[in-house]
């Protein structure tokens, strides 16, 4: 009788998603990013809009901020200098065109899921499995 872990219980084909991060980006992403939102299903406003709102009413240098379009909020807003992404979440709304954006911190728990693996999984770089 096979037990749980067994090789003969095992799927003969698998695939797995992962995704790594270093605790340095994740303190960088904390300290340096913002996620904005339109709050609103209409989607006209594009990252290089949200970028010169920011710059222009932070008063920020172009090239120090990033921004692009972000899941499940609308946009993530990089900063070069974690006091202007404080800045930023100090303004909490920014007006763009004729709509407020809501500005709120990023954090890591709405983008990322734990899951405990029954099994342990080894991996070789450029081996295959029969």
């Amino acid at each position: 009788m096979a037990l749980v872990g067994d090789l003969e219980l095992r799927p003969q084909e698998t695939s797995a998603v992962g995704a790594a991060n270093s605790t340095m980006d994740e303190a960088r992403l904390l300290a340096h990013t913002v996620v904005a939102c339109l709050c609103r299903d209409k989607d006209d406003t594009d990252p290089e809009q949200v970028k010169r709102a920011v710059y222009s009413w932070l008063g920020v240098w172009e090239v120090d901020i990033k921004v692009v379009r972000h899941k499940p909020e609308d946009f993530l807003i990089e900063f070069e200098r974690p006091h202007h992404r404080d800045t930023a979440l100090d303004l909490r709304r920014l007006p763009v065109g004729n709509i407020d954006i809501r500005i709120m911190p990023w954090r890591v728990l709405p983008y990322g899921d734990h899951y405990d693996l029954r099994h342990p999984v080894t991996t070789t770089q450029g081996s295959s499995f029969p």
